[in-house]
């Protein structure tokens, strides 16, 4: 498998990764030739539907910015056999520079800020495009 065999060389794995790219791009280019009439049906329905839709859409606008608006004046989540509006009390987010405070030379304000600090790692994603 390809990974296993570059697992440590990045100039090899990015060399697969483009011609896997390559790959990718000739297979969506057959994909269109031989779908791309019914995506235009299908683009083509969608229009129709979303046309036929909009008297509905802006009745449904109307009233939900309605329900909104009262739901104000009520302040707690409201349900019924036909649907719930719900009710969120509004909260305050506060974020700090953490490069300034952890900059910070003080060892006393270090030692306060460290025991109060929050730290969540995010993975890495990967999104892959072909035109």
């Amino acid at each position: 498998m390809i990974i296993e065999e570059h697992l440590n060389n990045p100039y090899v794995a990015e060399a697969d990764i483009k011609q896997l790219l390559a790959e990718l791009r000739k297979i969506k280019a057959e994909k269109d030739i031989a779908c791309g009439h019914l995506i235009i049906q299908l683009q083509e329905v969608q229009e129709e539907l979303r046309q036929a839709g909009l008297p509905y859409d802006h009745q449904s606008k109307v009233i939900e910015a309605t329900i909104k608006d009262l739901m104000q004046e009520v302040g707690h989540t409201i349900k019924t056999e036909y649907g719930t509006a719900n009710w969120r009390n509004g909260s305050v987010r506060v974020t700090y520079d953490y490069k300034a405070l952890d900059a910070i030379e003080d060892l006393h304000i270090q030692t306060v800020i460290q025991q109060h600090r929050k730290v969540t790692e995010v993975s890495p994603s990967v999104n892959v495009e072909v035109y």
